[in-house]
């Protein structure tokens, strides 16, 4: 698949797994609705729902990234930029679930394959059934016992 494609495949369920959460911050929900309104107006015929209805569901990510790259998405660089705000709105979320830093990729398909920066309470990389042609590159992985900076000071 597309880069471009893929990025917002990912982020529109990551951003539903997190973003609908109450206790998600006003940033990441308000990247979220950023997102998901560009990509109602400008793609009219990609459906988000079953994506939004089923996160975790990595056949419904990749027929979401498949209807976008149909759709004409794949050099949509304000598309992507919008992904990319919304995956760092989670990241500087510490009340959401990415806090925890776990990496569940199955059955991916790509060229190459790159996770970095994962760190939290939890820092996990699952990588299971994937087939990567050029190569894999998982970096700066650290799990932080105490939870992080205190926000308080």
């Amino acid at each position: 698949m597309d880069p471009i494609v893929d990025a917002v495949a990912a982020a529109i369920a990551v951003g539903a797994a997190t973003g609908l959460m109450e206790s998600s911050s006003q940033a990441v929900q308000d990247s979220y609705r950023a997102l998901r309104k560009v990509l109602s107006s400008r793609y009219v015929d990609v459906d988000l729902r079953p994506v939004e209805q089923r996160p975790a569901s990595l056949s419904k990510r990749q027929s979401l990234a498949e209807d976008l790259a149909e759709a004409g998405a794949t050099n949509d660089t304000e598309l992507a930029a919008l992904a990319e705000a919304l995956v760092k709105a989670i990241r500087g979320d510490a009340s959401s679930a990415a806090a925890h830093a776990e990496v569940d990729l199955e059955n991916v398909a790509a060229r190459f394959l790159e996770v970095r920066g994962v760190t939290g309470p939890i820092a996990r990389v699952h990588v299971n059934g994937a087939q990567v042609s050029e190569g894999i590159t998982i970096t700066d992985v650290h799990a932080d016992a105490g939870g992080g900076p205190d926000p308080k000071g």
